[in-house]
Parts: C-alpha cells; sequence; structure tokens
C-alpha cells in the first residue's frame, strides 16, 4: 500500500515546529468498514465507521491472509458479547447520513455510587 504525500498546512514563523510544512506520509486505508445492524422497529441500517480503532486493528491485521476473520473476530464477536455503545454523528455535506464516530464497550459493569443511600 504506497502511502499518500500531503502538505502539513498552518501559518506563522519559519522556524515554529508546530507549523512546519514540510510533507509528510499518510498512509490510505484501501477499505471502509460498516457495521449492518436491525433496529427495534425491524429497520435494517448500514452505518460506516470512522472510529480510529477499526483502522488501527486493520493496520495490525492487514498482512495475515486472515484479516477480515480476525475484524469480524473482533466486531461481531468479542464485542457482540458486551453491552455495546456506539457514538453518532453526521458530515456537514451530508447532515442526514449517519456515522459511527466512535464505539464504546465498557469492560464489566460498574455500580453507581449511591450518595443518598448510605
Amino acid at each position: 500500500m504506497a502511502p499518500c504525500a500531503a502538505k502539513a498546512l498552518g501559518s506563522g514563523s519559519a522556524n515554529s515546529k508546530f507549523h512546519d510544512h514540510s510533507e509528510f506520509a499518510i498512509e490510505l486505508i484501501p477499505f471502509s468498514f460498516r457495521y449492518i445492524f436491525t433496529d427495534e422497529d425491524g429497520k435494517e441500517h448500514k452505518l460506516k465507521i470512522v472510529d480510529w480503532e477499526i483502522y488501527q486493528l486493520y493496520r495490525n491485521v492487514q498482512h495475515r491472509e486472515d484479516w477480515r476473520d480476525a475484524i469480524k473476530q473482533k466486531y461481531l464477536t468479542e464485542l457482540g458479547r458486551r453491552e455495546l455503545h456506539l457514538f453518532l454523528g453526521t458530515i456537514h455535506v451530508h447532515p442526514r447520513s449517519w456515522i459511527i464516530i466512535g464505539v464504546y464497550y465498557p469492560t464489566s459493569t460498574v455500580s453507581q455510587f449511591n450518595m443518598f443511600n448510605s
């Protein structure tokens, strides 16, 4: 997979480390990932996942022949056993199209402290 050359944007003094205009490599992921699920009313939804974690998982397993199975194992099997929360958002140019911008899956159930009952 060839990296893409991109220019860092910014303004300021030429000496500033934060506004370096040199080129850097961005790895382009050649796939997009989606959750397909049915809601309580029986309507099917296909939402694109843009959460960083699935892309990092892809980077970690892309060299394996079974990389697709590894991603399915994590997102369908492992996370399917947990209480999964999806953080949704929209894109400015498509305000009615929802995407998954984050996935939260607590590792255990946490009891909330009740300050009114001693």
